[in-house]
């Protein structure tokens, strides 16, 4: 026969034994609930970094192509999509993106997709984002035509304005006139010269003349001069006249700014800026003049006046707009060259996002 005390005895050792097993469970339960909360924190880190890393690279692309545009929009053979073109970049903290370009639109080089992946240091995350950029030229309503003033226009000595492209060769708001052996060639065999004006000079052009300065510019670029200027790859500003052979020599494939708030910008020896195959935007906010054998390719924009000396000879291959008075002298020539100004039109300019464009996955 068990006696009482034998069976609460028993009664106690079953709930210890209970009691021993809640808390191992509660103890497991707790150990595995770290882990997995250490799990969920990694993961959430993990996917952080990921993220970072396409914002990162999303942002990278856009400046990359702003930068690398002539060798990213190529396409060799000739399908109407650009070339295969990525890259990877690792970041400070080991995590990495990777950028590539392609144009949605076949034989559409002015709207490009960015895609971006970026992946955790560890490599277990990724994410993706794709986003539009259209290019808008600096360069949106320029006339095709070597010569663009606002005010009066000179051609002396043996000064040439040529346009063997298109039928004009000078447009005015003021009066053009010709001095010595100065004239102009156009694209049908004729030209002006002292003796004779033909049609292809356009003098007191109301459509010229009745422009504001900032209507002036804004005509041509399509935007306000403190936009464009904020656009500038190279910027100078001088309150004195100022020679910029050294600083332009070799410049070339991009938009450069002259602040010149009192006297002249000048270029005076052989200096070359731009190129066919690279011309530059060239804009001098003041007096511009040029003398010796200097070339430019591309567009010169000067809101004062522009004139080049009687010795040497100035060439200019694309276009001179200018909203003062105009004077060409010396051996002088201003020559309208299409493939320059294509170029000019097609190259120069801003990547900028498409609104509403953006995606991420």
């Amino acid at each position: 026969m068990i006696t009482p005390q034998r069976q609460h005895g028993a009664v106690i050792l079953v709930m210890v034994f209970i009691l021993l097993g809640a808390i191992s469970l509660l103890i497991l339960y707790v150990v595995n609930s770290g882990i997995i909360g250490g799990r969920v924190i990694a993961n959430e880190y993990q996917t952080q970094q990921a993220f970072e890393a396409v914002a990162a690279g999303i942002d990278y692309g856009v400046v990359y192509l702003q930068q690398n545009n002539s060798s990213i929009l190529v396409d060799s053979d000739s399908d109407g999509f650009i070339d295969a073109n990525s890259f990877t970049q690792t970041l400070n903290n080991n995590s990495t993106f990777t950028v590539s370009f392609t144009n949605p639109v076949a034989n559409d080089f002015n709207l490009i997709r960015i895609t971006a992946t970026g992946t955790s240091t560890d490599g277990n995350a990724s994410k993706q984002m794709t986003e539009l950029v259209k290019f808008t030229s600096y360069a949106v309503y320029l006339a095709p035509s070597p010569l663009v003033v606002r005010g009066e226009v000179e051609v002396k000595g043996s000064a040439v304005v040529r346009n063997l492209t298109s039928p004009t060769t000078i447009w005015s708001g003021d009066n053009i006139s010709f001095q010595g052996s100065g004239h102009t060639e156009s694209n049908d065999g004729s030209g002006s010269s002292a003796s004779y004006t033909h049609t292809d000079v356009i003098p007191n052009s109301s459509a010229l003349s009745n422009l504001s300065d900032d209507a002036f510019f804004s005509n041509f670029f399509g935007a306000t001069k403190s936009e464009i200027k904020s656009m500038a790859t190279t910027y100078y500003q001088n309150d004195g006249s100022r020679g910029y052979n050294s600083e332009l020599n070799g410049k070339e494939g991009e938009l450069i700014w002259i602040d010149q708030t009192s006297g002249d910008a000048s270029i005076t020896s052989n200096t070359q800026i731009g190129t066919a195959a690279n011309p530059v935007i060239l804009v001098v906010d003041g007096n511009f003049k040029m003398s010796g054998t200097p070339v430019i390719y591309g567009i010169v924009f000067v809101t004062g006046t522009f004139s080049t000396s009687i010795i040497g000879n100035v060439q200019v291959f694309g276009s001179v707009i200018t909203n003062g008075s105009m004077s060409l002298s010396g051996s002088a020539e201003v020559v309208h060259n299409e493939a320059v100004f294509n170029k000019v039109q097609s190259s120069l300019g801003e990547f900028a996002i498409v609104p509403g464009s953006w995606k991420d996955y």
